[in-house]
């Protein structure tokens, strides 16, 4: 399978004023063992130097980095503007102070060509702290339509991977609600095939 066959991955990060961490957040996607994948900075007008990192790095990789600085109203407000920037065929969703191991996506990727009826993947996450130190594995589990709608949903958003064809049918997120990205994820699991894989796609930071 040549690079050329591979499909594009964009990875959206939402950011406002984490110079401290969007470094790491950075060089974990560049440092992927999968190699075609675009990754989209939505800036709220950062203060503390961020800009000025994401500006050194898209310098250094303009193919790969892109992002522009705006007011937003919400962190789904910049998920949706950075949906409507993507190139990609496959789309995940990164915080500002996470990163992702790194054979995450070729794991995403491989998922998707071993079962071309899925739609969205998912995976477990590690919780780190604030110095990046794990502090413990969340397992996801399978996903149960109705379960998710009444409990608890098992998809964390940093290990969440889906296709265009999802926007395509369902649309942006709902940026009126207060928990938008499981709204999304359950007005795609009642079309779509969702697939868990047992490996660590995100790694959470907690501070």
């Amino acid at each position: 399978n040549t690079i050329l066959e591979k499909p594009l991955v964009s990875i959206i990060t939402p950011v406002l004023n984490r110079a401290g961490f969007i470094e790491e957040c950075i060089k974990s996607v560049l440092n992927q063992s999968y190699p075609k994948i675009e990754h989209i900075f939505i800036d709220g007008v950062s203060t503390d130097g961020t800009l000025e990192v994401l500006a050194k790095y898209r310098e250094q990789y303009p193919n790969r980095i892109r992002f522009i600085s705006e007011k937003d109203s919400s962190v789904y407000n910049a998920w949706n503007k950075g949906i409507l920037m993507a190139k990609g065929n496959i789309l995940g969703w990164l915080g500002a102070d996470d990163t992702s191991p790194e054979a995450a996506i070729e794991a995403v990727i491989k998922c998707f060509t071993d079962y071309p009826e899925v739609s969205m993947v998912y995976g477990d996450c590690n919780v780190m702290d604030e110095n990046g130190k794990m502090i413990s594995r969340v397992y996801s589990y399978d996903f149960d339509l109705k379960k998710s709608i009444t409990t608890a949903c098992p998809l964390y958003t940093p290990a969440v991977f889906f296709k265009r064809e999802v926007v395509d049918r369902i649309g942006l997120l709902d940026t009126t609600l207060p928990a938008s990205e499981f709204d999304y994820y359950i007005r795609a699991a009642k079309i779509f095939k969702l697939q868990r894989i047992n490996k660590v796609l995100a790694n959470f930071r907690l501070h």
